[in-house]
């Protein structure tokens, strides 16, 4: 795990001083060691490389990057990766007889398969990643990035100039010429987070996942890069499943067991984060079947029981016999890091649970460099409650909108004191978090204004509702009406007619496949645990799992209001208890008190951050 950075620009615009301290912005990514070397290939174009490393695998300085294999013809490959290739043992074997191997890195074996195969050996990388690779034989650059987006690679392009960065931070360190992107900024108001390949700025945007580009060397100026994909996330839905529920159950267990095993190769320190839900304890049930020594366990102790589940974590532990480290944080633990937030995620974002993340890779940190998480069980395998009842509140919306003013007097009801007090009441009777109870409150309210059912589960998502927000930011987004029309819009080579005899449920977990968890999720664990020097890995977002699960049937996912059925029932074989019958909790915790004035907390919280980061902004001067 590393951040990468690089720039091909017109001879002699930047020097190497200018670019050392650009790349330097990225050394929490990489506080072991670090390379910066210009390559000569033509006189057209000055070719830097630069890289931030975090030594995971192969310790010495056979490790260092750019990683560079020169010929005897002269020519030349060099490399700068970021992320782990996790089948790179195996990979290595298939190609020990056409490369002489002088490392024991993941990085080398990707090196030689681009060398030997070209860009489509991407293909057969099972890992997180993004690179940059310098073919000299060719005159080109490869750009690539993981199948899922775990990896960052933001991209600033002009004619004679492009440089590419893990984060924006490094870019914005060039003082090259940054405009706001106001349709980011709508996005972001809407959302949360900023979508798709958009950044906050209009000159840089993220190379999209599961993509490679290639950029020519040899004409005059620099040709906008054009990605190919090159793998597609409905590939399970285009395949159902066929067997039994039973042999399901079976294949996932094997599936999760090898995803977990190659996860937990590397030369330092390995520990797992460990919640009270399903998806981290049957991460931790792999590590203890596959007998993995050594692993630590980390889990958070909450002050705020709404959000504390470290006695379901301890209990996990104990049947288990597996060693818990319970990390006590306080409310001064998670305010600590609040400042940090516009720095270490360069955009405006703001999934609050990203300060809970913070705080325990910090904590964490302390201990190992790797931890593994729970990450992904639910958009793949339904764990959101909101999939099902987004078409029951469909349904009942539609009904309410058939009678003339009961809406009004819901919503009126609703807001009431004792409205409120009935409300919380049925929360906790369907043991559903029930803090926070005005910015739910505010969301039914939003839900009764919904005109169709994608715009309803837009509003259960979002922010804000569109129609809240600033008259120029509804303009920004007027274009399509939903968020699932414009990941169409987007990612055209998707697989979407795969879905379209596929239930609700499965499709709105598919959109989440590709915005939520991409776009928020993902973010927030790698800059969150990035912040601290920390590699966070996935086993459930292992993409040979994400075709598995897309590809069951809904009944083996939900069945009679049990979500993630499958995982519970795989887990029930390996722990015992209540475990598989809980409700999710959420990784949240209570929000600073002195918020700007929004129409909730949630809302308070967006503005906030948005605040902070424009200081940060205007401070660089952008």
């Amino acid at each position: 795990m590393c951040g990468i950075f690089g720039v091909i620009s017109k001879p002699n615009r930047f020097n190497e001083k200018t670019l050392k301290n650009a790349l330097n912005m990225l050394s929490h990514r990489g506080p072991d060691d670090w390379g910066l070397e210009k390559f000569n290939i033509s006189d057209k174009w000055d070719v830097w490389f630069g890289q931030r490393r975090l030594s995971i695998l192969d310790l010495s300085s056979m490790g260092h990057q750019p990683m560079n294999k020169q010929f005897l013809n002269g020519n030349f490959n060099s490399i700068v990766f970021n992320g782990e290739i996790y089948n790179f043992i195996d990979l290595k074997k298939e190609l020990s007889d056409k490369w002489e191997f002088k490392s024991n890195t993941d990085t080398e074996v990707i090196l030689a398969g681009l060398n030997l195969y070209g860009v489509n050996y991407c293909k057969k990388l099972n890992g997180m990643m993004s690179l940059a690779y310098l073919d000299s034989s060719n005159n080109k650059i490869i750009f690539a990035r993981d199948r899922l987006g775990k990896k960052p690679l933001y991209l600033y392009e002009t004619k004679d100039c492009l440089v590419f960065s893990s984060e924006l931070k490094a870019i914005v360190n060039l003082n090259l010429k940054l405009t706001v992107n106001q349709q980011s900024l709508a996005f972001y108001r809407w959302l949360g987070y900023i979508p798709s390949n958009l950044s906050i700025y209009n000159e840089c945007k993220k190379l999209n996942a599961a993509s490679f580009a290639e950029l020519n060397l040899g004409n005059d100026y620099l040709e906008n890069l054009k990605e190919q994909q090159y793998w597609d996330p409905f590939n399970g839905y285009k395949n159902k499943y066929k067997y039994s529920y039973k042999n399901a159950i079976d294949e996932f267990l094997e599936l999760l067991d090898d995803a977990t095993k190659i996860r937990l190769i590397a030369d330092v320190p390995v520990g797992a984060f460990l919640s009270g839900g399903i998806d981290s304890s049957l991460v931790l049930s792999s590590i203890k079947k596959l007998n993995i020594q050594d692993v630590k366990a980390f889990t958070v102790k909450f002050d705020d029981s709404n959000f504390d589940e470290s006695s379901i974590a301890q209990n996990t532990c104990k049947q288990l016999n597996f060693p818990l480290n319970l990390i006590h944080l306080k409310e001064s633990d998670y305010h600590n890091q609040i400042s940090k937030i516009p720095f270490y995620y360069d955009e405006p974002f703001s999934d609050s649970s990203q300060i809970p993340t913070m705080a325990i890779s910090e904590a964490a940190k302390k201990y190992v460099s790797v931890v593994l998480t729970g990450d992904g069980g639910d958009e793949v395998f339904l764990g959101y409650p909101r999939f099902s009842y987004t078409k029951k509140l469909n349904n009942i919306n539609r009904a309410i909108r058939s009678i003339y003013g009961c809406d009004k007097l819901i919503k009126y009801g609703i807001s009431s004191n004792l409205g409120k007090k009935i409300f919380q009441f049925i929360l906790k009777s369907f043991s559903i978090n029930s803090t926070n109870i005005d910015a739910k409150i505010y969301k039914i309210n939003q839900i009764l204004k919904s005109q169709n059912l994608y715009q309803l589960y837009d509003t259960i998502l979002s922010i804000n509702p569109k129609k809240d927000l600033l008259e120029i930011d509804q303009l920004e987004l007027s274009e399509l009406p939903d968020l699932y029309s414009y990941n169409m819009k987007w990612h055209p080579n998707y697989s979407w007619q795969s879905l379209e005899d596929r239930s609700i449920e499965e499709k709105l977990a598919a959109l989440d496949l590709v915005s939520y968890l991409r776009d928020d999720v993902l973010v927030k664990v790698d800059r969150g645990t990035m912040a601290y020097s920390l590699e966070a890995r996935s086993p459930l977002l292992d993409y040979r799992i994400i075709e598995f699960g897309t590809s069951l049937p809904l009944d083996f996912k939900i069945k009679d209001g049990i979500y993630k059925r499958i995982l519970r029932d795989s887990l029930s074989i390996r722990l015992t208890g209540n475990i598989t019958k809980l409700q999710k909790k959420g990784f949240g915790v209570p929000l600073p008190l002195n918020l700007p004035k929004g129409a909730n907390l949630t809302s308070s919280w967006n503005i906030f951050i948005e605040n902070e980061w424009k200081k940060l902004f205007s401070y660089n001067g952008v």
